[in-house]
């Protein structure tokens, strides 16, 4: 039974750190730049979203019923304040790293995998789903996955590479919005793809 998942990061937020990161909505561009993608999926069964609004402000631009999912949510990180670049690296190689009152990449790609298990198993075969969540979170996930590798080329531009069964998906920063295309055969994730606007 084939399934495929659209995993998007979010699109382009607004600027505005005055306001909690959960209630950080889209930038005029960013309504642009996913207004401009959604044509390309003109056969979506379903869409899911992280809680966070510059998230559902994405997955609302597919104009269909948006399911939110909590377990979607960006990786907290605790005390932002205490989070410095080198963290960031860092939770990379220690995926059990986390902050007081955060959480760990591990804890993030574990409940990333509840929440993108529990979507498979409501798609019928030959069906796909949009599913919108951020980009630390996604990382998380693609980890938990023993054939997914997740590496650090350069903290400064959060540049990533990610490579699937030894085929390099994508390197560079994951820019918003963005998306994973993940190809599933009974349950198991078959193959993957990158593509950036």
């Amino acid at each position: 039974m084939s399934k495929t998942i659209y995993l998007f990061r979010h699109s382009e937020p607004a600027d505005d750190r005055t306001i909690p990161t959960e209630q950080i909505p889209l930038s005029y561009e960013g309504r642009k730049k996913i207004a401009g993608m959604v044509p390309r999926f003109d056969r979506i069964s379903d869409v899911y979203s992280s809680p966070y609004l510059r998230a559902v402000q994405t997955a609302e631009a597919f104009g269909m019923k948006v399911s939110v999912d909590d377990h979607l949510h960006e990786r907290t990180i605790g005390r932002p304040e205490a989070f410095t670049k080198d963290l960031w690296e860092l939770q990379y190689h220690d995926r059990a790293l986390k902050l007081a009152g955060g959480e760990s990449f591990l804890e993030a790609g574990r409940r990333m995998r509840l929440a993108m298990t529990d979507i498979l198993s409501g798609l019928r075969n030959g069906q796909s789903a949009v599913v919108v969540s951020h980009a630390a979170a996604i990382c998380a996930y693609l980890m938990e996955f023993a054939s997914c590798e997740v590496t650090v080329m350069d903290a400064d531009t959060k540049s990533r590479k990610v490579v699937f069964h030894g085929k390099k998906i994508h390197e560079g920063p994951i820019p918003a919005p963005s998306y994973f295309v993940m190809m599933f055969e009974d349950g198991e994730l078959a193959d993957l793809d990158y593509h950036a606007r």
